[in-house]
């Protein structure tokens, strides 16, 4: 067992780069002469094996009680074992709050005492962090340190800075839903153009929009419509109109979690269905502001044989992740397994910098990189200057990103979309 054993936990929700983060945490406990041990299923895996916990309120108002059987199971994470350029990972992911289940905080922190674990690395995002820290305050996890490898596909933790000072330059598995996005807009665009379409490209992105911004700047899309900034429906419509009547086609790249102005809530929000972390269940988007399109056109007196929607949604978390990806993703998961041995902190953040030339991984005081409100972790948002829209990413006037934008994208090694250019030969009649 060489010096100790360090516990592995991916959480939330799936990228593609989990199995090079896992690689780079294997390959450091080999050179430390640590043994690492990855949990299977997240927390599930943690808790004691086989055993029952009640959720503590039960969903969409049952009164029955619901029950949640934790499987307990963990494997030795050996680097020959693991294949970094395949996407998801065989540790298998499960979304549970510790906190909603009965018991399962304290029986979390003794299972980890037995076995031995006071350091863990956990690969997740904000809902990671944000179960930490409410633990932690509750007085669990006292004597065991954690550090957080930031992945999520959303972009959204760490801080903004300067644009070439941000934490995370870009979280692991981003780059990739970046290329995936932008490949599946590709395809969609050409026949956009050939049949005189609008079309909806809605892409994940609750919080916030940077998955949309990026994609639309390399597809070139006619509009961008981010959570940042809330929409009237009405005027959306009349833009896509304009843009419509000049170019004879528009493509519009939407986040799922675009905000109607009038409202104040999410064009597509199911309060109904909650996640674990009880965030309302989001997905279509795209299809009401479709649907709005359309109708506004038949309003104009026009005729529009094809408006559309299409949603890229899970497809952008998995596949194989591209070489930036892969390669940041497993010095990410190096750096943070090497920082969480040798400094004597409590709760730390890994995530990717900068470095003037290059994207480096780097590790930081959870409290110098995460916004917490005391019960939720704030979501780092698309930077948008309402005064010099060019010292942000996002233009609110033209809905658009701006050359800031361009220049970040270009940074994450995706190739852009060649653009579509009209007919260039003489057309008779």
């Amino acid at each position: 067992m060489g010096k100790g054993r360090v516990g592995v936990v991916p959480l939330g929700g799936d990228t593609s780069t989990i199995n090079s983060i896992c690689m780079g945490i294997a390959l450091a406990a080999q050179e430390q002469g640590v043994e690492a041990v990855a949990f299977r299923q997240g927390w599930l895996g943690v808790l004691e094996p086989d055993e029952n916990y009640k959720i503590v309120v039960p969903p969409n108002g049952q009164t029955k009680p619901t029950y949640v059987k934790a499987s307990g199971e963990y494997t030795p994470l050996i680097p020959n074992l693991i294949d970094p350029d395949q996407g998801g990972t065989p540790l298998l992911m499960k979304k549970v709050n510790p906190l909603s289940l009965s018991g399962a905080p304290e029986d979390i922190t003794n299972r980890l005492k037995r076995m031995g674990i006071h350091e863990v690395v956990a690969i997740g995002a904000d809902d990671t962090i944000e179960i930490l820290m409410n633990m932690k305050s509750l007085g669990y996890f006292w004597d065991i340190r954690f550090v957080v490898a930031t992945k999520t596909i959303d972009n959204d933790v760490g801080t903004n800075g300067s644009f070439l000072d941000m934490f995370n330059f870009f979280t692991s598995g981003f780059p990739t839903a970046v290329s995936k996005g932008v490949s599946y807009g590709e395809g969609a665009y050409s026949n956009v153009f050939t049949n005189n379409k609008v079309m909806v490209y809605e892409v994940m992105g609750r919080k916030t929009g940077w998955l949309a911004l990026t994609i639309g700047e390399l597809v070139g899309a006619h509009m961008v419509l981010i959570p940042e900034d809330p929409i009237f429906i009405d005027d959306i419509c009349k833009r896509i109109f304009a843009i419509y009547k000049q170019q004879q086609h528009a493509f519009v790249v939407v986040a799922e979690g675009v905000i109607d102005a009038k409202t104040g809530e999410p064009l597509s929000a199911d309060k109904s269905r909650r996640d674990p972390s009880n965030n309302a269940k989001l997905g279509g988007a795209g299809h009401v502001l479709a649907r709005h399109v359309y109708n506004y056109f038949s309003s104009q007196g026009c005729r529009l044989d094809y408006c559309d929607f299409m949603t890229a949604g899970y497809a952008l978390r998995g596949g194989q992740p591209t070489p930036l990806d892969r390669v940041t993703a497993q010095a990410l998961g190096h750096h943070a397994l090497e920082q969480l041995l040798s400094a004597n902190l409590p709760f730390q953040v890994a995530g990717l910098v900068w470095d003037g030339t290059r994207v480096v991984p780097a590790v930081r005081n959870v409290n110098e990189v995460v916004a917490f409100d005391g019960r939720e972790v704030i979501p780092r948002n698309v930077p948008i200057d309402g005064v010099i829209p060019e010292n942000g990413l996002y233009d609110k006037e033209t809905k658009l990103p701006t050359k800031l934008a361009g220049k970040y994208a270009d940074l994450l090694g995706v190739p852009r979309m060649v653009l579509i250019n009209g007919w260039q030969g003489p057309i008779y009649r």
